[in-house]
């Protein structure tokens, strides 16, 4: 059976399992088009995280009240934002008092999330899920988005 690569994984080849050739190519084509959507979600978060690394390295600067933030809040914010699935939408990073890096999601119903990345890489996250349903807590930064915040994020946006 002739097989073909298909977003790296091979897959067979068209009219082996009654797939069409039209399919495979919408189906690539699909997946293009998400790819684009996750670059553009992360170029536009890398200009807003651009502008905290601006003012961590400047040690005065007028419009900040707050502490700095560090470098590798930075770059734990820019890895935290690669493990979302491509279906969520990555909202601008805030920053706080202290110099934490916060990403907050707002749903219906009042329902939110926020997950603020702590300066160990942690992942410190609370939310409303619902009426009488709330969630808090604290997962390490580990090359997965950790089950409690994806499901929370899930419930959060639909």
């Amino acid at each position: 059976m002739k097989t073909v690569r298909v977003a790296h994984r091979a897959v067979p080849a068209a009219g082996a399992i009654g797939v069409g050739s039209d399919s495979l190519r919408m189906s690539r084509q699909a997946a293009g088009a998400r790819a684009r959507l996750v670059e553009k979600g992360l170029h536009e978060l890398d200009t807003a995280l651009g502008e905290f690394a601006w003012a961590a390295e400047r040690t005065l600067f007028e419009r900040w009240s707050g502490s700095p933030v560090a470098l590798r809040l930075i770059h734990y914010a820019r890895e935290f934002a690669r493990l979302l699935p491509v279906t969520v939408a990555v909202p601008a990073p805030t920053a706080d008092d202290q110099g934490l890096l916060a990403f907050e999601w707002t749903g219906s119903n009042a329902r939110r999330l926020i997950v603020t990345i702590a300066e160990d890489g942690m992942l410190v996250y609370s939310g409303r899920l619902g009426p009488r349903r709330r969630i808090s807590g604290a997962e390490p930064l580990a090359g997965h988005l950790p089950a409690p915040i994806r499901q929370a994020l899930y419930d959060v946006i639909g």
